[in-house]
């Protein structure tokens, strides 16, 4: 057999193999939990690493100096969830509430215009780990809604996000490189666009403006 045609059937044969390797690795890291215990995500938890395939949701974490949100179960006592953010955004503590429904392993929920779906990936004790879907039919508004300045060209919007959440300030770097290996497999490409420094401190809740 040509040698030529030998060493292509053997790169092919490679690349297959790697891709199937890589697919064992993927498949326990990204595998949406259960949500039918909403009550591991019920409490406060600080907003520490973030990624994002959209321009204008890495320029809003260009601009967060920190967040947490907390997590309990609706009031209406059919099984949804309510969600409390608190941001400091450039010194401006900025909080919101949205209301999240639960169904197939998804928490949905919409405010200002923007449509969310939250699934939960394995991650650290005392950790929560995010992937968002979001959409808007019109981004504009959500913008001048959080007050945040940037150029955007189509009203028309969708984006992947990952994010994780502790109850604490910080994880190991063990965390961080298991995420990190999440993240690749989601096709994230590079570093993190969001990483808590420490040094900045949290709002308080209620504290600054609340949007509605």
């Amino acid at each position: 057999m040509n040698l030529w045609i030998k060493g292509h059937f053997l790169f092919a044969a490679l690349v297959v193999s790697c891709s199937a390797v890589m697919l064992d690795e993927c498949g326990p890291l990204i595998k949406p939990l259960s949500m039918d215990r909403p009550d591991v995500m019920y409490g406060r938890s600080n907003f520490l690493v973030g990624y994002s395939d959209s321009k204008i949701f890495n320029d809003i974490m260009n601009i967060t100096l920190s967040a947490w949100l907390n997590i309990s179960a609706s009031p209406d006592g059919e099984g949804g969830l309510v969600l409390t953010e608190e941001n400091n955004m450039n010194g401006t503590c900025i909080g919101s509430t949205m209301n999240l429904t639960i169904e197939n392993d998804v928490a949905r929920g919409a405010f200002a215009d923007l449509q969310s779906g939250f699934q939960l990936l394995p991650t650290c004790e005392g950790c929560l780990l995010f992937t968002i879907n979001s959409t808007s039919k019109n981004i504009k508004k959500v913008l001048e809604v959080f007050k945040i300045n940037t150029s955007v060209e189509d009203s028309e919007f969708q984006a992947r996000s990952l994010y994780l959440l502790s109850r604490e300030t910080t994880v190991t770097d063990a965390d961080i490189e298991k995420l990190k290996k999440q993240a690749s497999c989601l096709g994230f490409v590079g570093e993190p666009n969001f990483v808590y420094n420490p040094d900045h401190g949290f709002c308080k809740e209620g504290e600054g403006i609340r949007l509605q």
